[in-house]
């Protein structure tokens, strides 16, 4: 696209500073500059046709090569809403349409959320100041080597070599998505100042760790994980806060908006009512990959997010520290005839866990990963084994010793002879013991975790965190004691009111 000396003139005038009008002048020129050949041709249909440019930001082209009424050149095309003079004009290395005024810069979203952008937005309660700073924050420069240059004194110099930024929130698997590219449209709801510090106040919490621990990722010291219990609770809001348009429009109900995020086991969908029920504020203005607007209270909680039920599948050694049998395997649950007496806990692999048992006690003990520093209800799937295949000797009535401990010895919660059910698959979450230790009825207890372990790794040397189960009856050794165990599951409780 191409202007007159007069526009040029004009735009060269207004930049003041020496110091910036090289790269105010190559933004201009970038945003004047497509990548691939343009040529107006004939009429384009209702919506046109985007155009990439040098800038990688996409402008309409639309109209008619016929002149129409209220068009002041004898074509009806226009680039970006403005007229163009002329088009076609051939080049040697092109074609050049040569239009009447130059093409507005168009923000996207992640340039937008700057204060010198956008100062409308930025200041007291209700400006979104804290969330923006939070996420520029993880702006980090990279040094990338040119082309090799010269030797000069013995010492290789490279050509062209330059520092480029990037921020590890900027993606769609667990950032805020890719919101500083113009290939998709996006919708982002940014908290309040106000918003944003409340969550931390309610959700921190969550995350508090144990500074004196030595059971951590071994790059962590005291004073980082004092920083994850301001960092995680953030990054896990920021992660569900761009929701993707072009999707909505094509594959959701448009009733209902689904998050950019691509993780898809972590993907929320919410309704769009709800969202646009707590709109305070929005971006004024045209933005080149979509909206910016601003909340003031989320329509969902931590619970309907990252703090979910945490499962550990019993048959996996990953989180098996040790076990004490005659025998330990895995084995394949006859599918004919388990019965799902839980829909949600039930066996689903149809694979668990046995600790075989000829006449002596098992033991077994798991690590949890990643608890937070929160309540939970601690499920155990239990599988009896004259569900799963022909028995020789009968199953003896069965009890289950229980402690779970953290941070060394120290036991959280404890609780001596649960019966275990033989004649059902038995979702068994840990009751409330008596005053004594002892089993005395099915109510579930809640198990608060003082401290915090949320790594989010899978190696059990980072966690603290256990589970031990004790199995045992007092039949002869003529009765069957094998303990089979399908899954161990964590479900968050809300926090009270």
């Amino acid at each position: 696209m191409a202007l007159d000396d007069k526009m040029k003139d004009s735009i060269i005038s207004r930049i003041k500073d020496d110091d910036c009008r090289e790269d105010v002048m190559r933004t201009f020129v970038y945003s004047h500059l497509a990548n691939n050949l343009h040529p107006a041709k004939g009429e384009y249909g209702v919506d046109g046709e985007f155009v990439l440019m040098l800038n990688n930001k996409k402008v309409l082209f639309e109209g008619s090569y016929r002149p129409a009424e209220g068009y002041p050149y004898d074509n009806a095309y226009k680039f970006g809403g403005n007229y163009l003079k002329s088009v076609n004009d051939r080049a040697w290395n092109g074609i050049i349409h040569k239009v009447d005024e130059a093409e507005k810069y168009r923000y996207n979203i992640w340039e937008a959320m700057q204060p010198t952008t956008t100062p409308a937005l930025f200041g007291g309660e209700m400006g979104i100041d804290s969330v923006a700073k939070f996420l520029y924050s993880f702006n980090v420069s990279e040094y990338v080597m040119g082309i090799p240059g010269p030797i000069e004194n013995g010492v290789q110099t490279y050509l062209d070599s330059t520092l480029v930024y990037k921020n590890q929130l900027l993606n769609s698997y667990n950032g805020v998505g890719i919101i500083d590219s113009e290939d998709s449209i996006y919708t982002v709801y940014l908290p309040t100042n106000r918003l944003w510090n409340e969550f931390q106040e309610t959700y921190g919490k969550h995350f508090k760790y144990d500074l004196t621990t030595t059971v951590k990722p071994e790059n962590l010291e005291p004073e980082d994980l004092d920083s994850l219990m301001y960092m995680y609770p953030r990054i896990n809001m920021v992660k569900y806060l761009t929701f993707s348009d072009r999707e909505n429009e094509t594959y959701v109900d448009p009733d209902s908006m689904m998050t950019a995020n691509t993780d898809r086991y972590k993907r929320l969908r919410v309704a769009r009512s709800d969202m646009q029920s707590y709109e305070v504020a929005e971006y004024e203005g045209i933005l080149s990959n979509g909206s910016i607007k601003v909340i003031d209270k989320f329509p969902y909680t931590v619970f309907e997010l990252w703090h979910d039920t945490i499962w550990i599948e019993a048959e996996s050694e990953t989180m098996r520290t040790s076990a004490k049998a005659d025998d330990t395997f895995s084995s394949t649950v006859n599918k004919d005839r388990v019965r799902r007496d839980h829909p949600d806990f039930g066996v689903e692999t149809f694979v668990y866990y046995e600790l075989h048992s000829n006449g002596q006690d098992t033991f077994v003990t798991y690590k949890l990963p990643n608890v937070k520093s929160a309540s939970y209800k601690i499920g155990i799937v239990t599988v009896p084994k004259n569900l799963t295949e022909d028995v020789e000797l009968p199953s003896a009535d069965t009890f289950l010793d229980i402690a779970v401990k953290q941070s060394g010895s120290t036991n959280i919660y404890e609780i001596f002879e649960i019966p275990l059910n033989h004649e059902r698959i038995d979702t068994l979450f840990l009751p409330i013991p008596d005053d004594f230790g002892y089993y005395s009825g099915d109510e579930p207890a809640t198990i608060t975790f003082p401290d915090c372990e949320y790594y989010n790794t899978n190696d059990p040397k980072h966690f603290n965190t256990v589970l031990n189960i004790s199995s045992y009856c007092w039949a002869q050794d003529n009765y069957d004691k094998s303990l089979r165990i399908d899954k161990i599951i964590l479900v968050p409780v809300e926090d009270p009111e």
